[in-house]
């Protein structure tokens, strides 16, 4: 027989799994109204993620993601926010 322990364990595991599994059925809708906090900019990639307006910037601006020689670069790496 379960203890109490167990029965919890297993619980969270069902809910954890569940709570997935609805997220990934609804992905797509999911996925067009996050954002992203950029915080230092360590982890937001600066053309490939939505973190400045409604839609990626390689979205925004084609033209200059085109040109751009460093498309996977995070928003540490090219963009400062004192303006310097």
């Amino acid at each position: 027989m379960m203890d109490i322990k167990a029965k919890w364990i297993i619980n969270a595991r069902l809910f954890v799994w569940g709570l997935w599994k609805a997220i990934r059925k609804e992905w797509n809708y999911l996925s067009g109204r996050l954002a992203y906090q950029v915080g230092n900019g360590q982890r937001v990639r600066f053309w490939m993620d939505k973190w400045c307006g409604d839609e990626p910037l390689c979205k925004s601006f084609p033209s200059l993601f085109t040109l751009s020689s460093f498309k996977e670069a995070w928003v540490l790496d090219v963009w400062n926010p004192e303006g310097d």
